[in-house]
C-alpha cells in the first residue's frame, strides 16, 4: 500500500501531495522497471488533474490521486502530519474525515 502524506497549506483549507513525493513512493514500493512504468501512466493520468504548487513544486490534490491510483487497482491511504490515517474518497473530495 502507497502512504502519502498531505500537505496542509497556509489555510489549512486545501491539502496536496507533490509529484516528487508520489513518484518516490512509488519507487519504494516497487521494482524498479515495475516502478518506472507506474510512474508513466501515473504521469498520463494527471493530465487535467487540479494541481497547486508547494515551494516551486507541482502538487495534486488527493481526490485526483485517489482517483488515479483506483483506476490503476493500487491501494493507497493519506495520513496528516502527525501520522494519522485520512478517509479518502474516489468519488468526491479526497480527504473526508480521520479515520478512528
Amino acid at each position: 500500500m502507497l502512504t502519502f502524506k498531505l500537505i496542509t497549506y497556509e489555510n489549512e483549507f486545501r491539502f496536496g501531495v507533490t509529484i516528487r513525493v508520489i513518484e518516490a513512493e512509488i519507487e519504494r514500493e516497487y521494482e524498479q522497471d515495475e516502478a518506472k512504468a507506474l510512474i508513466i501512466k501515473f504521469h498520463d493520468m494527471i493530465f487535467g488533474s487540479t494541481e497547486s504548487m508547494v515551494n516551486d513544486e507541482r502538487a495534486i490534490y488527493p481526490n485526483d490521486i485517489a482517483a488515479i491510483f483506483e483506476r490503476l487497482k493500487i491501494s493507497i491511504k493519506f495520513i496528516d502530519v502527525n501520522g494519522k490515517e485520512l478517509a479518502i474518497s474516489t468519488g468526491s473530495s479526497g480527504v473526508l474525515w480521520h479515520c478512528n
